[in-house]
């Protein structure tokens, strides 16, 4: 039983990773999106800036040119958790399901009971046999008597 406890607490443990797994997902996917939504509003500045001034078109190019290595490792990031993700998942579907657990714990119940047979059975054979060796022994040491 104690087989079946270790796989429940791994199922548990995993449950557990998959669930922070797909919150840091979420939160990079929040953060890719809110960037997206930056770097638009940097480019809508970039072409009021434009036709304000010539000489800020420099310095508002260096923000996008930031914010799109930022969204760059962004996704980068979010591809590595992506791939996290799919290696959880797929060792999750390699785990036995409750179901199968369950099965196995009836499984292995039939099977102490018919070693029980079997044994209580192996007993009962084992009687005339010492029986038998009893009378044997008495047999011999009366015997040794004569």
């Amino acid at each position: 039983m104690d087989w079946i406890t270790a796989l429940e607490t791994t199922k548990l443990i995993v449950g557990v990773v998959v669930s922070i797994v797909t919150a840091i997902a979420g939160a990079i996917w929040w953060m890719r999106k809110r960037m997206h939504a930056v770097a638009e509003d940097v480019s809508e500045t970039i072409e009021a800036a434009q036709k304000a001034s010539e000489g800020k078109l420099t310095a508002l190019d260096e923000d996008v040119r930031r914010n799109s290595r930022k969204v760059e490792s962004l996704e980068r990031e979010m591809g590595d958790v992506k791939n996290s993700l799919e290696n959880v998942t797929n060792a999750m579907s390699s785990m036995p399901s409750r179901e199968d657990i369950h099965n196995l714990t009836l499984a292995m119940q039939r099977s102490e009971g018919n070693i029980q047979r079997l044994d209580d059975k192996f007993e009962e054979r084992l009687k005339p046999i010492a029986s038998i060796m009893e009378r044997m022994q008495e047999l011999l040491l009366r015997g040794m008597k004569d």
